[in-house]
């Protein structure tokens, strides 16, 4: 029996994805659900900023401090706009946005700058994050049916229905590549307290970072 499936927008519309097929993955009808239920309608380079940000709240074995510098330095490129990780055709013209578009960017800049703000007070401080924010990393670890934050880092970028990549189809070539070389020679550790320090390091400086560029 042929299984249901929806054209799946890698870039979701609200942030300027397009139509076309560079941007559009066939995904099975309650996969693609599922991913929605947590992902909302973050575009893949804030989802796995995000999940490498929540990753650093993680007991017992995580990425190393190394690796979080490394993935987040991919993705907040201060030479391209955030829009060159993704093929050409992806996203609409200019004048295709719309002030919605400029909305969502800076919605989720917010929830990115929160987000880190929190884990480092969770690391520094034990404050627990808001339940929301808690359940949005474990509703993806939930999804990719894994416990180990390098193996859903993994799974998001090379999970595929087809011959096509589930989530992350529209990311240049180049980007997808350094972000699985990242992640494939990424030993998981014990955070302990010189790995601590080093993680809150990093998540000080891409604070400054998005403060720096507002709409990355």
């Amino acid at each position: 029996m042929k299984q249901k499936t929806n054209m799946h927008h890698n870039i979701p519309s609200s942030r300027g994805g397009s139509p076309k097929k560079q941007n559009l993955s066939n995904v099975r009808i309650e996969r693609h659900d599922d991913f929605h239920a947590w992902a909302w309608n973050y575009p893949p380079h804030a989802l796995i900023r995000l999940m490498t940000i929540h990753s650093t709240g993680m007991r017992g074995e995580n990425l190393p401090s190394g690796a979080v510098r490394d993935i987040l330095e991919c993705l907040t490129c201060k030479k391209r706009e955030w829009e060159s990780y993704y093929d050409p055709g992806t996203m609409m013209s200019p004048q295709g946005r719309k002030e919605k578009t400029e909305y969502f960017e800076s919605l989720h800049i917010l929830d990115e700058m929160q987000d880190t703000y929190r884990l480092i007070g969770e690391l520094c401080y034990k404050e627990r994050l808001p339940f929301d924010r808690e359940a949005f990393y474990k509703r993806a670890l939930l999804f990719f049916r894994t416990s180990c934050p390098q193996d859903a880092l993994r799974m998001f970028l090379t999970e595929r229905q087809g011959h096509d990549l589930s989530w992350t189809k529209a990311l240049q070539k180049d980007v997808h590549a350094a972000l699985l070389f990242i992640i494939d020679r990424a030993k998981p550790e014990h955070v302990a307290e010189k790995q601590k320090e080093r993680v809150i390091m990093t998540l000080r400086e891409h604070i400054r970072t998005l403060s720096r560029n507002k709409l990355l």
